[in-house]
């Protein structure tokens, strides 16, 4: 009997090793005199599964979880837990050791497979030099189950804390962020963004500040440009009974920053500039928050927007962005980064039959209308407009414009 028990005992054991822990951290870099963000990640094997956890931290000498000025440690539940889920966090200086637990309901399990569980803010105290590449570790993960056992797992996560170069106190945007840094609307900051922009071609752009003329200078250079939407209409040839589009045509105006003025922040635009873009660093610019949305209609009435996003985010099913100097359809799981944006014109072409459409951009600026495509880099091919940018089938007497070009019809 004392056999089969130990028997029993090193399978139980055996078993619990070989558990794959549903929890994972990320590697991250730490200013030497800052703070950065610790994120757990999980994937269950199954929905609603779980209906509580604890976990615990050991971070390395140097490195802390942030506190709040009342002495509570500062984190952020992931999107699995409800509101009715109640969470403890404590330091225990017996073993070193950061612990967390979660209780809820049974009526209220984790929601989800895979995810965010918890968001921790992490912070240095400036003794660990630039460049040193600490070990910390994620163990004593266990998980209630709705059955009443609980699944425990022995790995231990190891991941890794880099000390960056010093915080240079700017306030920091990133195109990757899911979440925009904390700030009031209104105040003045010294910036930096990450925003890639390749050079000669067309992208769009919404920014979380005002932009004056100088600033915009600075950033993008002297030759940069701006263009805002200004309407759009559907292009059935000259056939004037065709009922499939040959193509979109999106009519924009030409915009220049005013010089005792600025673009307001949230605005969406479209900017090319001369040169590559990687990252802009601006002085005193006045913070805003949210997106202006563009709306205009085409001269049917049909609705339509150029809106954006301040972070990392997904396209609505039949949003038109471009991309790569092209303009694709996006499926409802298309991913985009922060400070881009995309129009919204409904279901204006049927992407099963209208596949060869192509999408134009008419820029109107005073008189004149220059006509381009955003398809593989082709001017249009003949095609006449009217000084409204307008298509037009059988021109008759008059001033048009054909490839970009003012033309005299006698």
């Amino acid at each position: 009997m004392k056999t089969l028990l130990t028997t029993i005992a090193v399978l139980f054991a055996s078993c619990l090793a070989q558990a794959q822990n549903p929890l994972s951290v990320a590697d991250i870099t730490i200013p030497q005199n800052g703070q950065s963000e610790l994120t757990i990640r999980y994937e269950f094997p199954a929905e609603g599964l779980y209906t509580g956890y604890s976990l615990s931290i050991t971070l390395p000498e140097g490195i802390s979880l942030v506190q709040n000025d009342k002495g509570k440690y500062v984190y952020t539940l992931g999107e699995c837990h409800e509101d009715t889920h109640q969470m403890t966090a404590n330091y225990d200086e017996r073993d070193g050791k950061y612990k967390f637990g979660c209780l809820s309901l049974e009526s209220d399990p984790l929601t989800g497979m895979s995810g965010v569980l918890l968001t921790l803010p992490v912070t240095t105290d400036g003794s660990n030099a630039v460049g040193e590449v600490l070990q910390a570790t994620l163990q004593d993960a266990n998980f209630g189950k709705l059955d009443g056992q609980t699944d425990f797992f022995t790995d231990v996560v190891t991941f890794t804390i880099t000390i960056g170069e010093p915080d240079d106190g700017r306030l920091k945007f990133d195109e990757n962020a899911t979440k925009l840094p904390s700030y009031t609307a209104g105040e003045k900051a010294d910036v930096t963004m990450k925003r890639t922009i390749k050079g000669g071609e067309w992208s769009t752009l919404v920014l979380p500040f005002n932009l004056t003329k100088a600033n915009a200078t600075a950033a993008f250079g002297i030759d940069v440009q701006f263009a805002k939407f200004a309407g759009f209409e559907v292009d059935y040839g000259e056939d004037e009974e065709n009922v499939t589009p040959l193509g979109i045509i999106i009519n924009l105006t030409s915009y220049t920053i005013p010089t005792r003025g600025n673009m307001a922040g949230g605005t969406p635009v479209l900017i090319k500039t001369s040169k590559d873009i990687e990252e802009i660093k601006l002085d005193g610019v006045t913070l805003t928050d949210g997106v202006k949305d563009v709306e205009v209609s085409d001269e049917y009435k049909t609705p339509g927007m150029l809106t954006g996003t301040l972070v990392k985010s997904t396209i609505p099913a039949d949003g038109l962005f471009i991309s790569g100097n092209e303009f694709w359809y996006s499926t409802g799981k298309t991913a985009v980064k922060a400070f881009r944006c995309w129009f919204e014109l409904g279901a204006v072409l049927d992407k099963e039959t209208d596949f060869g459409a192509r999408v134009m951009l008419n820029f109107v600026k005073d008189e004149s209308t220059g006509i381009s495509e955003m398809e593989n880099g082709k001017s249009d091919n003949g095609k006449y407009y009217d000084l409204q940018g307008r298509r037009v089938a059988k021109p008759g007497k008059g001033l048009f414009v054909k490839d970009g070009k003012k033309v005299i019809i006698k």
